[in-house]
C-alpha cells in the first residue's frame, strides 16, 4: 500500500514544478509585462491544480509567486502606461 502511494506522489508532482518554474519566470521577468502576466496565470493555474490533488511545497510557492508576479506585472503596466499618457516616456 505505502508503495502505491509513493509512486502516485512521484507522478503527480509535474504541475507543482511546472507551477513553480512558471510562476519564478514571471516574478523575475517583469521587464516584458505581457509575457510575464501570461506566465502567471499558467504558473497560478497549475499550481492550483497540483494543490488540489497534493499539497506539495513547490505548489505553495509557485501560487504564491504567480500572485505576486501577477500584481507585480499590473503595477507595471500601470506606471508605463501613466508616463506614456503624461509624455513622460
Amino acid at each position: 500500500m505505502k508503495n502505491n502511494k509513493k509512486q502516485i506522489d512521484d507522478q503527480s508532482v509535474g504541475m507543482g514544478i511546472a507551477g513553480f518554474i512558471l510562476s519564478l519566470i514571471s516574478f523575475f521577468g517583469w521587464i516584458v509585462p505581457y509575457f510575464s502576466i501570461f506566465l502567471a496565470v499558467l504558473g497560478i493555474i497549475f499550481s492550483g491544480l497540483q494543490m488540489k490533488k497534493f499539497k506539495t511545497g513547490l505548489s505553495v510557492a509557485g501560487l504564491v509567486l504567480g500572485i505576486l508576479g501577477f500584481l507585480i506585472n499590473l503595477f507595471w503596466l500601470f506606471v508605463v502606461g501613466v508616463l506614456f499618457t503624461m509624455g513622460g516616456i
